[in-house]
């Protein structure tokens, strides 16, 4: 990524300088990810095919000021990282599935480690998740969207365990290697959950961002807001009400107009 796909990159994310490639702009340049670029499936619910090509997702995500999955976000930031100066490989994980009491496919989940004093798990890519870097230890770390921590997990293939926490406890996220993966060793995987009717993205449109304060997330055909006050639905009266909507919460053009809606 040359300096003028940086500037670009950190405008998008609203950081006004770059900085030195230490724990600080790390945690800076995370929490600002959240706010300004949405976690959607957008494309996938259009039939509009996703690649795993720099180039490509740099013009859909910071050209075109989209959002996208785990694997266009967390490559494309790992990708950043990499350009300031952090140490970063790209690891696999598998997602816990409540409904289906067990761990999706390998590369199900594209994560980032990032080392600095000790190695963080870092990601922009999971939907509501943890906003800043998280130790390996077993730390506790809490922000707005919950409390988190990483455990050792009896798995030799992924040996590491994401947890978060909720009235019951402590609750399963996903599992992951330390191995450093290539971007392009996730594009089978890219390619699955884009056309596979296993895949939670292929079934309607989905679109989140990060606020300050909680979240917003748009989902089987409404809005949903999450805040300090708890949670509150937005009413949908028409096609220009959520087009506004989305330009609104999102920053998203719904040029989404001039695809095919979902089937």
């Amino acid at each position: 990524m040359d300096n003028f796909q940086i500037k670009q990159y950190l405008e998008r994310l609203n950081v006004a300088e770059r900085a030195a490639p230490d724990l600080a702009f790390l945690k800076h340049l995370q929490w600002q990810h959240f706010l300004n670029i949405p976690f959607e499936n957008l494309d996938i619910a259009r039939k509009t095919p996703i690649r795993l090509k720099e180039s490509g997702v740099f013009e859909k995500l910071i050209s075109r000021k989209r959002g996208g999955f785990c694997y266009e976000l967390n490559g494309l930031f790992g990708t950043l990282l990499r350009s300031l100066g952090y140490e970063v490989d790209f690891i696999s994980a598998s997602v816990y599935s409540k409904d289906k009491q067990r761990f999706g496919r390998p590369l199900d989940h594209l994560a980032l480690l990032v080392t600095l004093d000790q190695v963080y798990l870092v990601d922009v890519g999971f939907g509501d998740s943890i906003r800043q870097p998280l130790p390996l230890t077993g730390e506790i770390r809490e922000d707005v969207s919950g409390r988190y921590r990483i455990v050792p997990f009896d798995y030799p293939e992924q040996p590491l365990l994401l947890q978060k926490a909720d009235e019951a406890g402590w609750q399963q996220s996903y599992r992951f290697s330390i191995q450093p993966r290539l971007w392009e060793d996730f594009s089978e995987a890219c390619v699955y959950q884009q056309t596979s009717s296993e895949s939670h993205f292929t079934h309607g449109d989905i679109c989140t961002i990060a606020t300050a304060e909680g979240r917003v997330t748009y989902s089987d055909g409404g809005f949903t807001l999450t805040d300090t006050r708890g949670k509150r639905k937005v009413e949908i009266t028409s096609d220009a009400v959520l087009q506004k909507r989305f330009q609104e919460y999102f920053g998203i053009d719904l040029a989404f107009q001039q695809l095919p809606k979902p089937a």
